[in-house]
């Protein structure tokens, strides 16, 4: 399981670096084009907004698993070991529920949504935008399922 999550932190990391290149780049041509050219670019400004969405679910996903992400540790720090574990567990859980509700269930849902819709500038599909809902849970889900795992052996352990 640690193979498999090595992957997807691999594959995060390039993806997620890959998004902010692009992003910067564009960013660039659109100053320049604004500036310099005096002619905006509006199919850039509308690349970077799907861009940073994309960006911010998967970034996410990436902070869940790498344990980066913002968290109130107050309770746990002070619980002795077993009941740490148990109440680590408790936490999973329940943002493994999340990820199911909102991102699956309700990204697939604006997914179904906005199938028929395109954005202004570049014609892409909305959906493509909402699609990056389910994606994001899934890749959340298999880090909660991860982290569930190693808390579980920590108390099988002790």
């Amino acid at each position: 399981m640690e193979k498999v999550k090595n992957i997807y932190d691999t594959l995060l990391n390039y993806f997620t670096g890959t998004i902010i290149v692009t992003m910067v780049f564009l960013v660039l041509w659109q100053i320049f084009a604004r500036y310099v050219l005096a002619t905006p670019s509006t199919t850039s400004e509308e690349a970077v907004r799907i861009l940073l969405i994309w960006l911010a679910i998967c970034g996410g996903a990436y902070a869940f698993g790498s344990k980066s992400h913002l968290a109130l540790d107050l309770i746990t720090k002070n619980l002795a070991q077993p009941l740490k574990s148990y109440f680590i567990i408790f936490l999973h859980v329940l943002t493994l529920i999340l990820a199911v509700s909102v991102l699956i269930i309700g990204g697939i849902q604006m997914v179904m949504l906005t199938s028929m819709q395109s954005t202004a500038a570049l014609q892409i599909p909305v959906s493509f935008l909402y699609l990056s809902m389910p994606i994001g849970g899934i890749i959340i889900i298999f880090y909660e399922i991860y982290h569930i795992i190693v808390n579980y052996n920590i108390i099988k352990n002790s």
